[in-house]
């Protein structure tokens, strides 16, 4: 309906003035009015995406990008466990904001990064496997995963939980994190457009039904 009256009254302004003056008004008029229909619509689908009400990736979904993922990864691998230190530039994305890598909370230059599991990896003294969780976002953008390095004598070495974003059909590296050492991986969870978004929105939600009266049904109150 908001649509509908802003572009009424953009066209009576319009209808005002002369014929170049009244075109290019229109175009304007139309045009933002489009937009804001469009904005709004994608922000509802946003809310009721975090708000657990969109579905999931299906398994079809999330197979093709874990395969992609996948791909990266070895890429990755190969890259970072031929030398020391390593140049894995091209295995990130190229996207107008900075890729990140880091080992144990330290970053580094991509163009000179040096990764003791990749290189347990070449060595022999390590193997990894495909993902053991992974997630694609619900908007399709991007994807977040952990791989784990083992040795049948020594177990758990270390993990890599890395980001990716779609770019040109693949989901190439944003940010991968190297842990070393026997430790659990940090669980991951399903998320809508940034990581941890889903789990942001139910403690906003648990923390408003414990602080809000207004939140609360009649009879808690």
């Amino acid at each position: 309906m908001k649509v509908k009256s802003a572009l009424f009254l953009g066209v009576l302004a319009a209808l005002a003035m002369p014929s170049a003056a009244q075109a290019q008004v229109l175009v304007d008029t139309i045009g933002q009015a489009v937009g804001n229909s469009v904005n709004r619509r994608h922000q509802a689908w946003r809310d009721s995406c975090i708000a657990g009400e969109v579905a999931p990736p299906s398994p079809r979904e999330v197979s093709a990008a874990a395969a992609s993922a996948e791909e990266t990864m070895r890429a990755y691998l190969a890259r970072a466990g031929a030398s020391a230190p390593a140049d894995v530039t091209a295995i990130f994305v190229r996207r107008p904001f900075r890729p990140a890598w880091e080992a144990e909370g330290q970053g580094a230059a991509l163009a000179g990064i040096s990764d003791p599991l990749a290189h347990m990896v070449s060595g022999g003294t390590a193997t990894i496997g495909p993902a053991t969780s992974f997630f694609r976002s619900i908007d399709g953008e991007s994807a977040l995963g952990i791989w784990q390095a083992v040795s049948p004598g020594a177990g758990r070495l270390g993990y890599y939980r890395a980001i990716f974003m779609r770019e040109r059909r693949m989901f190439r590296l944003a940010k991968l994190e190297v842990f070393q050492g026997a430790a659990e991986p940090e669980a991951i969870h399903q998320y809508c457009f940034h990581i941890g978004d889903i789990e942001q929105n139910r403690a906003s939600e648990a923390w408003h039904a414990e602080n809000d009266p207004k939140a609360r049904p009649d009879w808690e109150q």
